[in-house]
This record gives structure tokens, sequence and C-alpha cells, in this order.
């Protein structure tokens, strides 16, 4: 009898969450312009946004989050609508950010830097970055900086950009936890101990699989990696080669183009460094979202100089490792 009433209450208590989590859909319901429809269906078309004929709750629902998330972005001119509207913040991070790259320890927002000459580095440029790629609904973020780097290192240190696989990283780097998150610096150790294929080899999926490397390659490697905390070292370290680094990309959820500094400190998301202008005062960024989002795939951060300290923006010179061979 008892048993029958623990399940009768655990059924009515699901039941009231359902009921609950309707009737906020319902609730947030609102009466919507004829521009604001159209800008919808705008959004909808451009980003093959779908909902079905039974799904009207849940299309106003994300209608809502949608100018919600546009009221915001209007505080910033970095920012606009990305495909990346119609979620919360709290749903983008579950997606697509990374906490496992989180630290215990306070982050400067300012550090000391001292530069007597213009620096001006771009690795796209030069050859050694492959194309951006798009995570999707992986939060692998952190197998694409780990082979970023570890093709860049090829590029400088053999001439050769090979591609290589982020699946590999996903399946095979157990240490990690694919794509619930993980950490470059061990996925770099991998790197080191056993080596990568190339994507040709073994394509991205988006999902965690099993390991299957056996007929496969994998000669692509580094020696080791340089663990970097402090801008100053990260502006020496990119001249010489691209460095993967943390930032905190809870709000480039909305990033359009520009030179973003509307961020903290809480790092969640692995990303490449692929460029530096102390000119424009900004960080060159390759991001894993595809090539539609940002500046073609890319992302600038400030670097903004102001009596001899730097932007520590999203706390981007915090957590950087730059492999070599």
């Amino acid at each position: 009898m008892r048993t029958q009433l623990l399940v009768a209450a655990a059924f009515g208590l699901t039941l009231l969450g359902l009921t609950s989590f309707l009737l906020l859909h319902k609730s947030s319901r609102v009466e919507f312009t004829e521009d604001q429809i159209k800008m919808w269906k705008s959004f909808k078309q451009t980003y093959n946004k779908k909902f079905s004929a039974q799904d009207d709750d849940e299309e106003a629902y994300r209608m809502n989050v949608f100018f919600e998330n546009l009221e915001f972005t209007k505080k910033d001119p970095t920012m606009g609508v990305t495909k990346f509207m119609d979620l919360t913040p709290t749903e983008f991070a579950e997606l697509y950010l990374n906490p496992e790259e989180n630290i215990n320890e306070e982050v400067e927002t300012l550090q000391p830097i001292q530069q007597d000459k213009d620096i001006v580095i771009d690795w796209v440029e030069k050859g050694a970055v492959t194309p951006v790629k798009n995570q999707g609904r992986c939060g692998g973020c952190w197998s694409f900086a780990t082979t970023g780097g570890v093709e860049g290192a090829n590029f400088v240190y053999k001439n050769i950009l090979p591609n290589l696989s982020q699946q590999q990283l996903i399946d095979c780097n157990t240490k990690n936890k694919g794509c619930g998150g993980g950490q470059r610096d061990i996925a770099l150790n991998y790197v080191k101990e056993t080596g990568l294929t190339t994507e040709e080899e073994y394509s991205y999926e988006a999902k965690n699989g099993k390991c299957r490397l056996e007929g496969k390659s994998n000669p692509w490697t580094i020696s080791g990696f340089t663990s970097i905390k402090q801008c100053s070292d990260l502006v020496a370290a990119i001249q010489k080669a691209p460095v993967t680094v943390g930032i905190d990309a809870s709000t480039l959820q909305f990033y359009t183009n520009g030179i973003f500094s509307n961020c903290g400190t809480k790092i969640n998301h692995g990303v490449l460094l692929v460029g530096y202008d102390s000119v424009k005062e900004a960080w060159k960024i390759k991001n894993s979202w595809g090539p539609k989002f940002g500046e073609d795939g890319y992302i600038y951060l400030s670097a903004k100089v102001t009596n001899n300290q730097i932007a520590n923006t999203c706390a981007v010179c915090t957590k950087a490792f730059a492999p070599y061979i």
C-alpha cells in the first residue's frame, strides 16, 4: 500500500510539472506586431527553424525568447540576430558550452603589458589554419580547439597543414567526456602520446561514439605544449604559432561582428587564437560554430591597452596552451 501511495505521489508530481510547463508556455503567449511576425519568419527561413502545426505553443514560446534576446542585443553594437536567438542563455550553455573548462580562481581582467612596437599577426593569412568547422549540438569545443592547435604547430614546425579529426578525440580520449565537455591540456597530452588521424579518415559526427582507430594511421602529434596564464606571454606565443585558449562565451551567443568586450571571466568554451593586432587592439579567434557565425566564423575580442594594462577579455589569457614540435 505504501509503495502504491509513493507511486501515485510521484505520478502526481510528474503531472504537476508537465502542467506547469504547458501553462508557462501558454501564459507566455503574447500578441506580436506584424513587423515582429515578419522578423520571426525571416529568422526561421534564414536558419531553417521548423515547427509543426502541433507546435503552436512551442513556437510562441520561442518567439518570446527571440524578442527578449533581441532587446538584450540592443545594448551592444557587436551583437545582433544569430542562429541562437531562440534559445535562452541556459539552453545555449547546456548545448554549446563546456563547464569542464572553468577554473576555481580569480581572473584578472587587466594584466600588465610592455610593447615597444606594433605587432600584427594573422595565422589565417599565413595559411596555418584550416577552414572553420561546426561542432553542432555537442559540447566538443575542446576537441576543435585542440586539433586547431596541433594543425597550426605542424604548419609552423613541419610546413604542412593537416586537417585533423575532432571525432577521434571525442571517442577515444576517454579522460575527457566527449560531447559532455573536456579539457584541452588533457587532450593535448593524448595527442602527444597517441597522435591524431585526419578528418577524412575519422569524420565528425557531433555525438559520442565507440573509438574506431583500428586500421587508421594517426601520425600527427606534438612534442609538448606550454601553459600560459598571462597576456604578455600570450602575445609572445601567438607570434610563433596559433594557440588554443579558453574563454567565457556566455554572451557570445549574440555576437555578430566587431571587437567584442561584453563578457565575464568564467571559462566555458575552448577556441583557437589565430591572431593579434596591437594597432586595432584585438585578439582574433577561430570559433567552432560554423562559418556563418560572427565574422565568417571568427570572433574579435578586445585587447585594449590602457596605462600599460591589456584587457584580458573573456579571460582569453588565463588558460592557454601553445603546442610545439
